[in-house]
């Protein structure tokens, strides 16, 4: 199983830290990712898709649109992603709970800390991807909870999925 992570840090030594936290997590956890990085919100939210990402790390402060609203307008449309937050300030911890982050660290994140919550979010993930259609598409892979699936139909040789939030 290959987890699907979106990263949106926009300093680049933070960037770096939670890159390494999450390669040696992933040894020590033994499983597989595909990283994408943003370098802020406004990025982000141009390539976001619903059912993309199967966990999401955003950094709190950054400018223009912040890590919070990526998250609500991500939590909008997809409501499996697992969210978690890095910040500098305590303060934001309350404004982040529409979002409904799994985890919401303090930097430096400590490893310990950090391992413990991927192995949360993976056995969730798991456990949830044993119920999904999964497809790619233009290099994309897909996995969208059977739940959220109202029916597909067919078009000249395209099939669309048609869920509760978008069709596909």
């Amino acid at each position: 199983l290959m987890y699907q992570i979106a990263l949106c840090e926009n300093d680049r030594e933070d960037l770096q830290r939670i890159k390494t936290l999450l390669e040696r997590a992933s040894r020590e956890l033994q499983f597989s990712y595909q990283l994408t990085d943003y370098s802020s919100g406004e990025q982000f939210l141009n390539f976001m898709r619903p059912y993309l990402y199967d966990i999401a790390v955003f950094d709190i402060e950054m400018n223009k649109i912040s890590g919070i609203e990526a998250a609500k307008k991500l939590r909008d449309v997809d409501k499996k992603v697992k969210i978690i937050f890095t910040t500098i300030h305590k303060e934001n911890v309350f404004s982040s709970f529409y979002a409904e982050p799994l985890q919401y660290f303090i930097k430096p994140v400590k490893y310990e800390e950090f391992k413990e919550i991927l192995l949360k979010a993976t056995e969730d993930i798991r456990a949830r991807k044993s119920q999904v259609f999964a497809f790619c598409f233009n290099n994309l892979l897909y996995s969208v909870p059977i739940s959220d699936i109202l029916y597909f139909e067919s078009r000249k040789r395209i099939v669309n999925v048609v869920t509760i939030s978008e069709t596909l």
